[in-house]
């Protein structure tokens, strides 16, 4: 079947990984999970599914049980329809040495998409940006449908999410960096996808302005109320991001809209986990086509890269 050899595929060419515990928490994901059990023990690798109920925010933690799973594996691995991404459990299995793959309302034709991505070549994107990342203090990214956003880069905060090579959280499918913004101010258009509970597909662009790094302004109700719902660090500026896959295609769903190729992101709510200081009970990403962004003094455009260029 299809979807049994993409997990042969997550396993060989994603996690590059032939022995080791590995722990598959899902909820209503069943086909994905036991894929991935199932190609996980024909490559002689302990593994084991433990099924959860649905949970309803991101910040909602795992039964206590799965939670102390967790400690006790090398991988964990999470197909479900929320993300285990900035839960206190996930960060005590890092800090236990744990590398914690989340898949958040992940489906399987971007499943086996996902495994078809070409790693080696989104390393190398992945270095370039860093390279401008780690000597910059300052970014400057601008929308594809208008507008833009500048910010203060937060040191020793963000990440690289390509291939899992140390312990740490990661999403599949793979293919962004991202930042902590310190502050931010600006405004944005957004064209691409929105949170799937909030607004499904979005039919004209959504106007967003930013200041002093907080969400001051949503053309757009349902966000807004939903971002306002969630609690007072919701509209803290949490991330930009820009996707490096050039495998995936636009399905409308967060988790692999905003690793595309061409597309950026911002998010608010929650940053403690990709190294910032605010904790929230959401982490909204909103996906955005990527005209250009300035890092420093680097410009990094899809519509001008040459990837053969690239080293």
């Amino acid at each position: 079947m299809v979807i049994e050899k993409a997990a042969k595929r997550f396993f060989e060419n994603y996690l590059r990984v032939s022995d080791g515990d590995v722990l598959i928490i899902t909820d209503v994901k069943l086909s994905i999970a036991y894929a991935i059990e199932n190609a996980a023990k024909k490559l002689g690798i302990r593994s084991k599914v433990m099924k959860i109920k649905k949970l309803s925010h991101i910040s909602d933690e795992p039964p206590e049980k799965v939670a102390k799973s967790m400690l006790e594996n090398d991988y964990v691995i999470a197909p479900m329809c929320t993300s285990l991404t900035h839960t206190d459990a996930t960060k005590r299995a890092i800090e236990n040495g744990v590398f914690v793959i989340t898949m958040p309302n992940i489906t399987e034709r971007i499943f086996v998409n996902g495994s078809l991505s070409n790693f080696d070549e989104m390393r190398k994107i992945a270095d370039k940006l860093s390279s401008y990342i780690k000597k910059s203090r300052k970014i400057k990214i601008f929308s594809g449908a208008g507008g833009y956003i500048e910010a203060k880069i937060m040191k020793n905060a963000g990440m690289v999410d390509v291939l899992p090579e140390k312990p740490s959280v990661y999403n599949f499918p793979s293919g962004e960096v991202a930042i902590v913004p310190e502050d931010g101010a600006g405004e944005i258009y957004i064209d691409l996808t929105a949170p799937e509970r909030v607004i499904k597909e979005i039919e004209r662009p959504i106007r967003i302005v930013i200041r002093d790094g907080r969400l001051f302004y949503a053309e757009n109700s349902q966000l807004l109320e939903s971002i306002d719902n969630a609690d007072k660090n919701a509209r803290n500026f949490a991330e930009i991001g820009i996707g490096i896959n050039r495998s995936l295609k636009h399905e409308y769903n967060v988790l692999n809209d905003e690793k595309l190729f061409g597309t950026a992101h911002i998010a608010f709510g929650d940053s403690h986990v990709l190294g910032g200081d605010v904790v929230s009970k959401i982490h909204y990403d909103l996906v955005f086509t990527l005209e250009k962004v300035f890092i420093g003094h680097n410009i990094f455009s899809p519509n001008t890269l040459d990837i053969s260029q690239v080293s």
